[in-house]
C-alpha cells in the first residue's frame, strides 16, 4: 500500500489529503475576529464561510482566496458579519472593494432594526450602523443576495447536505421588538448594563400577543432569514405618545449617567453585541463522524440561549464569546461571576481566541476557566513567559496577555485548527493543551461546584426557587384569610382588595433573610406562575416592584361560586344587541361575554378576596363555564327609548324554576322608574337585602360603575332594565287623591323569550 494512503470502512482506497475535513482559519487581525471555514470533501473545497473581517482585512487571507475552485464556484460561499462594531466590520468593508473575489451570499445583522434606533445610540455605535449600510450598498451593487438570518434559520451545502449551518441568536422576538416598539417599551432594553434577555425565556410574561404590532412586524413572526427587499416601507415611529416623551427623558438621563468614560462601553453598543449571530456549523465526515463548530460574535448575554439549550452546545470548537471577556447568564449579572459557569455549560473541546490586550482582553479569568474544563486554547499570541508557580493569582478581568509576556503586536497570521474523522491538528502551539476530551465533564469539576457553589448557582437551584415559591403563596392565602375572617360580607363589596409588591410581601411577613428573592426575584416568580402559585402583572421584567396575588384555592373558588349559584335566578342586560352571528348560534358562552356581567364579577372577587382585574383575567371564563353547568338560559331581544335602540335581557335559571318571582323593593322600584334613565345606588342595607337574605332567591341585573369622575365605584340597578317587570299603577283613594303604586309582571306582549 503506498505510504500516504488509508482504507476507509467501505475498502476503498484514498489519500489522506482527500479525506474529509473542516478546517477553521483564524486569521491574526490584533483587536477583532476573522475567521475562515473551509469544509473539504473529496480533496475539493465543498463550502467556504467567512466569519467577520476584523478592524483591517488580512492580507493574507486575501492571499489564500487567489486560489480560485473549481466548478466556477464563488471564492466565498457566505460572509457573516455577526455585529457593525468595527473590529468585526471594516474588514469586510475592503473585501467587498476587491471586485476579483466572488462572494456567493452576504448575511448582515438586522441593519433596518438598527438604522431606526441609530439616532438614540452614542456617535460611534451610530457611525458603525452607517458604514454597515456601506457593505449592504457595496453588495447590493454587486448584486451579491442579502440576508437577515434570525433564529431558527438553517442553511445546508457540501455533498449530500453534509455541512449545516443552523443560527440560534438573535431572536426573532427581539428583533421584532427592536423594529417595531415604541420607546415606553425600548427604554427598559436599552438602560441596562448589559440587553436584558430573561423576558424571552418560554415563561415569561411579555408575550408579542399582548402587544400591538404594526402589519410590517409581522414578518418577523414566520420568517427566519429576512431580505432588505422585504423593508421598503418606513419603520414604526419611536414616538408615539406621552409615555414615550417620558421614556426619552428617561433614556437621556441615562446617556449622561454614562458620560464619556464609558470606553468601549458606548451607549448601544450592548444592544449591538447582544444581537450577534451566533451560528452553529455541524459537518458529518465521512458518513458518520460529526464536528460541531460554534461562532459568537461578541455575544455576552447567554440567558435565552441557555434556556434554550440547558445541556450546552457540543462544541468541537467554538470562538469564545467578545474576546474571552465578560459573560453574562442572568440579566442581573455582573458580567465577572458567571464566565466560570458559563465555560462548564458550554464545555467544548477546543476554543479559540482573538485579542491583543486592548480593553483587558482576553481575560485571565477566561483563560483559567478553559484550563479548568481541560479544553485546548488556540491564541494568535505568541507567549513569553510560563508560570511555575504563584502564590498570587492575577485579577480576573486582568488581561492575560499582560500576566504571560505575550507579544501582541506579532501575532501569528493565520492559525488553523483541522478536524478529521479520526485526527485533529493545530499548524502552531497552543496557548493551552487540553486533554481532547469527548464525554461529559469529569467527576471532580462536578464535585467541586457542589461543594463550593457559588452565589448565582445556588440562587438557580430549583429547590430554592421552589420553596420561596411556596413561601409567597402560603404567606399570600394565610393574610387573605384572615382578611375575610375580619370584615364582614356585606362590607367587602365597598372596597376593592389591594395587591402587594414582592417587597411589600417582603416586608410584611418578615422575609429580609431571603435575600436571593430579594436580589433577583425574577426566577423565583416564573415558577411560582408557571406552576400555579402566583398571579404577577405583566412587564418585560420582574423587579421587587411588581405586583403579585395568590390564586384562589379550589376550595376557595368553589365557595365564591357557593354564594352565586344559591340564587335560583340571575338576570343580566345589555344596551346593546348582538350582532347576526351570535344571535342565530344562540350560544350560551357567548350572550355571557355580551350581556354586562361586570357587577357579578367584582362582587365574586371581593367576596373571594381578590383584586377584581386578577378575577376578570382569570377566574371570568371558569365563572361561565359554571353557570353554563348549573343553569337553563333563555333571553328577549327588545327595544327601548326615543330611538327604539336594540337591548338584551338574558335570564338564567335552576331547571323547573321558569317563573320569575317579584325580586325588588318598592322603594327601589320606585326610584327606578320615577324618570327616563334613572337608577337606584345599592347602599349597604340593600345588597345585605340581596346578598345576606337566604329568602332572597334573585340576582338582580346590577350594573358596576368604576371609580371616575362621577362615581366613587358602585353597584345600581338602572330603571331600563327592570321597566319591562314592573310598571308604575297610578289609583284614586276613597277621597279622590292620586296613589301611585307599582305591580309586578311576569308576562307581557314586549318579552318574547327564546331558549339558548
Amino acid at each position: 500500500m503506498p505510504k500516504n494512503t488509508k482504507t476507509s470502512s467501505k475498502h476503498e482506497l484514498h489519500t489522506l489529503t482527500d479525506a474529509d475535513r473542516v478546517d477553521v482559519l483564524t486569521f491574526g487581525v490584533g483587536h477583532g475576529d476573522c475567521q475562515l471555514i473551509e469544509f473539504w470533501q473529496k480533496g475539493e473545497i465543498a463550502f467556504r464561510l467567512l466569519y467577520d473581517g476584523g478592524l483591517t482585512l488580512s492580507p493574507t487571507l486575501v492571499d489564500h482566496l487567489r486560489a480560485k475552485r473549481d466548478g466556477n464556484k464563488a471564492d466565498i460561499d457566505i460572509v457573516v458579519l455577526s455585529h457593525v462594531d468595527a473590529d468585526h466590520r471594516k474588514g469586510i468593508n475592503e473585501l467587498l472593494k476587491h471586485e476579483n473575489i466572488s462572494i456567493g451570499e452576504l448575511w448582515l445583522p438586522c441593519l433596518p432594526a438598527f438604522r431606526r434606533l441609530s439616532w438614540l445610540f452614542a456617535p460611534r455605535v451610530q457611525e458603525a450602523v452607517a458604514l454597515a449600510e456601506e457593505i449592504e450598498a457595496c453588495a447590493i451593487e454587486r448584486n451579491i443576495p442579502i440576508v437577515y438570518p434570525l433564529e431558527g434559520h438553517v442553511h445546508r451545502a457540501g455533498h449530500e447536505s453534509t455541512l449545516q449551518i443552523s443560527v440560534i441568536s438573535p431572536a426573532r422576538k427581539l428583533m421584532k421588538r427592536l423594529y417595531s416598539a415604541p420607546l415606553s417599551e425600548l427604554q427598559p432594553l436599552l438602560t441596562h448594563t448589559t440587553l436584558p434577555l430573561e423576558w424571552l425565556i418560554h415563561s415569561s410574561l411579555l408575550p408579542d400577543e399582548d402587544n400591538d404590532f404594526t402589519v410590517e412586524a409581522e414578518i418577523f413572526d414566520n420568517q427566519t432569514a429576512l431580505t432588505p427587499e422585504q423593508f421598503k416601507a418606513e419603520p414604526p415611529q419611536i414616538i408615539q405618545g406621552t409615555g414615550d416623551n417620558d421614556a426619552l427623558q428617561k433614556l437621556n438621563q441615562y446617556k449622561d449617567s454614562l458620560g464619556a468614560s464609558s470606553e468601549p462601553d458606548f451607549f448601544g453598543q450592548c444592544q449591538v453585541n447582544n444581537t450577534s449571530l451566533v451560528l452553529v456549523i455541524d459537518t458529518v465526515l465521512e458518513q458518520r463522524h460529526r464536528r460541531r463548530i460554534v461562532l459568537t460574535g461578541d455575544q455576552e448575554n447567554w440567558v435565552w440561549i441557555a434556556s434554550e439549550h440547558p445541556m450546552g452546545l457540543g462544541a468541537d470548537v467554538m470562538k469564545a464569546p467578545h474576546h474571552g471577556s465578560r459573560i453574562f447568564l442572568s440579566d442581573a449579572g455582573d458580567g465577572i461571576s458567571d464566565v466560570e459557569q458559563f465555560w462548564l455549560w458550554t464545555r467544548p473541546r477546543i476554543v479559540t481566541v482573538s485579542a491583543n490586550g486592548k480593553h483587558s482582553h482576553p481575560h485571565c479569568q477566561f483563560r483559567e476557566s478553559i484550563r479548568m474544563i481541560g479544553a485546548t486554547l488556540v491564541c494568535p499570541n505568541k507567549r513569553l513567559k510560563e508560570w511555575i508557580f504563584s502564590d498570587e493569582q492575577p485579577p480576573a478581568n486582568s488581561s492575560c496577555s499582560v500576566h504571560f509576556g505575550c507579544q501582541t503586536k506579532s501575532q501569528h497570521a493565520v492559525q488553523c485548527i483541522s478536524l478529521a474523522a479520526r485526527s485533529e491538528s493545530l499548524n502552531a502551539a497552543a496557548c493551552l493543551s487540553g486533554n481532547g476530551h469527548r464525554s461529559p465533564a469529569p467527576l471532580v469539576v462536578m464535585q467541586q461546584k457542589l461543594i463550593e457553589p457559588d452565589e448565582s448557582f445556588i440562587r438557580w437551584t430549583q429547590s430554592e426557587v421552589r420553596k420561596h415559591a411556596h413561601w409567597l403563596n402560603k404567606q399570600i392565602r394565610m393574610q387573605r384569610s384572615n382578611d375575610l375572617a375580619i370584615i364582614p360580607e356585606v362590607n367587602r363589596a365597598n372596597q376593592a382588595v389591594a395587591k402587594l409588591t414582592i417587597k411589600e410581601a417582603l416586608c410584611r411577613f418578615g422575609g429580609k433573610e431571603r435575600l436571593a428573592l430579594r436580589y433577583d426575584p425574577a426566577p423565583v416568580i416564573r415558577y411560582a406562575q408557571s406552576h400555579g402559585l402566583l398571579w404577577a402583572e405583566a412587564g418585560y421584567r420582574i423587579r421587587l416592584e411588581t405586583k403579585i396575588v395568590a390564586p384562589l384555592t379550589d376550595q376557595e373558588y368553589q365557595k365564591a361560586l357557593g354564594r352565586i349559584i344559591r340564587f335560583d335566578h340571575l338576570l343580566f342586560a345589555s344596551e346593546h344587541a348582538p350582532d347576526e352571528h351570535t344571535e342565530l348560534l344562540r350560544d350560551r358562552y357567548t350572550f355571557l361575554q355580551h350581556v354586562d356581567t361586570q357587577a357579578l364579577t367584582t362582587l365574586s372577587a371581593r367576596w373571594a378576596g381578590i383584586p377584581d382585574d386578577d378575577f376578570e383575567e382569570h377566574l371570568k371564563s371558569d365563572l361561565f363555564h359554571d353557570l353554563i353547568r348549573h343553569y337553563q338560559f333563555r333571553a328577549v331581544i327588545w327595544r327601548h327609548g326615543r330611538y327604539r335602540q336594540p337591548c338584551v335581557l338574558l335570564h338564567l335559571y335552576k331547571k323547573g324554576k321558569t317563573v320569575l318571582p317579584d325580586f325588588l323593593p318598592t322603594n327601589v322600584i320606585s326610584t327606578c322608574l320615577a324618570y327616563d334613565q334613572a337608577y337606584t345606588l345599592l347602599d349597604s342595607v340593600m345588597m345585605k337585602h340581596f346578598f345576606n337574605n337566604d329568602s332572597s332567591i334573585v340576582f338582580p341585573p346590577l350594573r358596576y360603575q368604576p371609580k371616575g369622575n362621577y362615581s366613587n365605584g358602585s353597584f345600581i340597578i338602572w330603571g331600563e332594565d327592570i321597566k319591562d317587570f314592573y310598571q308604575i299603577i297610578r289609583t284614586k283613594d276613597e277621597s279622590g287623591e292620586p296613589i301611585k303604586g307599582v305591580e309586578f309582571k311576569t308576562r307581557g306582549p314586549e318579552l318574547s323569550w327564546f331558549e339558548l
